[in-house]
């Protein structure tokens, strides 16, 4: 995965506001690339039955 240059700019602002700290573009580049790649990882949308599942689940043990 490839981050555009805004993406880059944007973490770099991100990062300072959250932390106080300014990285240079490089690190911005590589810790907002590791970041993506992390959350593409890990991250898995629900698919619709598993909702419905969830749903169904959820209804016969709080009832």
């Amino acid at each position: 995965m490839r981050l555009t240059k805004k993406q880059v700019k944007d973490f770099q602002q991100i990062y300072k506001k959250l932390s106080g700290k300014e990285i240079s573009y490089q690190e911005a580049m590589e810790s907002g690339t590791k970041l993506a790649r992390l959350i593409e990882v890990v991250y898995k949308p629900i698919t619709k039955k598993e909702h419905d599942n969830f749903l169904e689940f959820k209804k016969r043990n709080n009832a």
